[in-house]
């Protein structure tokens, strides 16, 4: 049977025991059609196999109903319809198995917005919203199991509302969907008896209430998702035993997990939890049913993210992420946002906003981006042996002076795989620091650089002096009238760069650095590829590409013995009055003359291939072999 209403209205008085489409036929199928002021919208009483479609049914009714599906009425659909009643639920499914509620909405003032009841089995609740102010959004009440809530918004207006609520039902499966309650008591409720219930990626989200309340119900397993309260706990926990709760995120300006004392063998782990004045309150007092904190992996243990974690005296030796060491670890009790028993012996050393570091011998991880920056430094690295893993995340700053993306002054300090941008200088090596590793990196750079020696204009800036031995390697540096890489320290290795700059490519002032395998290009014509200022240093194999004035440039070196070799030099600068591949500038005057090599380097499109600024000075002992060049004017000057 099929009623098709081609878009009109069933207008009714509200009389007692009036329909506006009731079927006790199997196969009934009513569509598009607007019905309007009678006790039940459509109702099918053990119909089965029909199809509610494009339907909009409105009840003002006492206990009224928009749809109702009811007594074995199985294999139902309700699609792309809406049910809206005062005190009556809106979309409801009675003893009825294997519906399916698609891109539906039920709305109610005083009851549930969509309502599963009493042995409903089976059913779906898809891409759809369930809304009430003082009822449940979407309740699932009384054996109703093995349901499913998918992709589903469930919302709750009033002082006493639930966004999700199920009472005595088993089995559910709720996914990727939310319930929100802002003044209500719980975004999620799981109450008396919910068992056996599956919350995956879902989020439950409450501003007086709690986010998600577990009362009396035990074994439920709820992974991934958010759960939010602005002014009470986040995770509330009563009389509930044996659930497992895992990589949600939750947040409270209060308390993120509370246990009452009569709720064990509870197992929390991979949650972040973040912003709450106490992270845990563990009543559980020490007995055989103990709430777990982490679980393990293959011997290590593996906990939940806390706020302030880089603050707290806990490291991680191993590198795998969870803390394992430290003057406070495991983190518990010991931490005034800890209360109760309990502890996390794998706390996750995950960072998500800049940090102090100040201890030594650990790992830290980005987790997320950090969008917009305001103040100095964002990551002050003040300990030995620290690496600091951004993950292919970024940090923005605001451009203006002395500030640094990641400052260290420490020994041994490893900074990889981040997006750095919009800071003084995006990595900043202070002394005494030295052994550090600058690895992986893309910075970004439009700072305007002062003096040399200092970090302002530098997207990465390795301090002044006989500090030694960084590496700074396959990074990819974009700057704005910035400094690519300036080295002021000795026996650094930088290599396998590329730079992008209007500014200067690479400047030093320190000695036996090693630059080798870089590639710089360079789009200005006041600024070399390469800046030497120092002495004893290798350039070997490096790609310099300019339209600019000189690819490499000597000045006033302490002494001039460096070893140059096997670079590509290029530029196209025909005409220009000086514009040089190698210009040596005043070059061994300060030191003793030792001499320096220039071998094998191919250089083209300057007017000198190499450019002598005062012969008198040159040392005796430099050679020059092997060299190719391809100038407008002369070869060697």
């Amino acid at each position: 049977m099929v009623i098709d209403g081609q878009g009109h209205d069933i207008n009714g008085t509200n009389a007692s025991g009036s329909f506006g489409v009731y079927s006790t036929v199997s196969g009934t199928t009513v569509r598009n059609i607007r019905i309007n002021n009678l006790v039940h919208g459509v109702y099918f009483l053990g119909a089965d196999g029909g199809t509610i479609l494009n339907v909009s049914a409105n009840s003002t009714y006492t206990d009224g109903t928009g749809m109702l599906i009811s007594t074995s009425a199985n294999f139902n659909q309700i699609i792309n319809s809406s049910g809206t009643t005062i005190n009556g639920r809106a979309i409801y499914i009675y003893s009825s198995s294997s519906c399916n509620i698609t891109g539906s909405n039920g709305t109610s003032t005083e009851s549930s917005g969509v309502f599963l009841s009493t042995n409903s089995l089976n059913n779906q609740i898809i891409n759809s919203n369930g809304n009430s102010n003082t009822g449940p959004g979407c309740y699932l009440y009384s054996g109703s199991n093995y349901n499913r809530v998918i992709n589903s918004s469930c919302a709750a207006a009033g002082a006493l509302g639930i966004g999700i609520l199920l009472s005595g039902s088993l089995h559910n499966n709720i996914t990727n969907s939310t319930g929100s309650a802002p003044i209500g008591q719980a975004g999620i409720y799981l109450y008396v008896s919910s068992n056996y219930n599956q919350l995956a990626d879902s989020t439950a989200l409450s501003s007086t209430g709690y986010g998600l309340y577990l009362l009396n119900s035990l074994s439920n397993n709820i992974t991934g998702g958010f759960a939010s309260s602005n002014y009470n706990t986040a995770v509330n926990l009563t009389n509930a035993d044996l659930s497992i709760l895992r990589n949600i995120t939750i947040n409270s300006s209060t308390t993120c997990i509370n246990v009452s004392a009569t709720s064990g063998l509870n197992s929390f782990f991979h949650n972040k939890l973040y912003n709450c004045s106490t992270y845990v309150n563990n009543r559980k007092t020490v007995d055989a049913n103990l709430n777990m904190f982490n679980t393990s992996v293959g011997g290590t243990a593996q906990g939940n993210y806390y706020g302030n974690i880089a603050a707290v005296a806990i490291g991680d030796l191993s590198g795998d992420g969870y803390g394992d060491s430290g003057a406070v670890y495991p983190y518990d009790s010991g931490e005034a946002e800890w209360v109760g028993w309990g502890a996390d012996y794998g706390p996750i050393m995950n960072l998500y906003s800049c940090a102090n570091i100040t201890m030594n011998n650990t790992f830290y991880f980005l987790a997320s981006d950090i969008p917009s920056w305001t103040g100095l430094t964002c990551f002050n690295i003040t300990a030995e042996n620290i690496t600091l893993d951004l993950q292919g995340h970024y940090i923005n700053g605001s451009n203006t002076t002395n500030t640094y993306g990641v400052y260290s002054n420490k020994f041994n300090t490893t900074i990889k795989n981040g997006i750095i941008s919009n800071f003084a200088s995006g990595i900043y090596f202070h002394k005494p620091a030295s052994n550090g590793l600058i690895l992986n990196n893309t910075i970004y750079s439009t700072f305007l650089f002062g003096p040399t020696d200092t970090p302002n204009g530098s997207a990465i800036f390795s301090g002044v002096g006989a500090y030694t031995f960084h590496r700074i390697i396959n990074n990819t540096i974009y700057t704005n009238s910035s400094i690519g890489i300036q080295v002021g320290t000795y026996n650094n290795n930088i290599s396998g760069n590329f730079i992008n700059s209007t500014g200067t490519g690479m400047f030093t002032r320190g000695q036996n650095n090693r630059w080798t395998n870089n590639t710089v290009y360079v789009s200005s014509a006041s600024y070399p590829s390469l800046n030497l200022y120092g002495s004893y240093d290798t350039v070997e194999d490096n790609t310099l590409l300019q339209t600019g004035i000189n690819g490499i440039a000597l000045l006033e070196s302490f002494s001039d013995t460096y070893n140059i070799t096997q670079n590509t030099i290029e530029a196209n600068c025909t005409g220009a009055s000086v514009c040089t591949g190698v210009r040596i500038w005043y070059s061994g005057i300060w030191g003793t003359q030792t001499g320096s090599r220039y071998s094998n380097n191919k250089i083209s499109g300057y007017n000198y291939g190499i450019y002598i600024f005062d012969p008198g000075l040159l040392p005796g002992r430099s050679v020059f072999e092997n060299n190719t060049i391809t100038a407008e004017r002369y070869g060697i000057w």
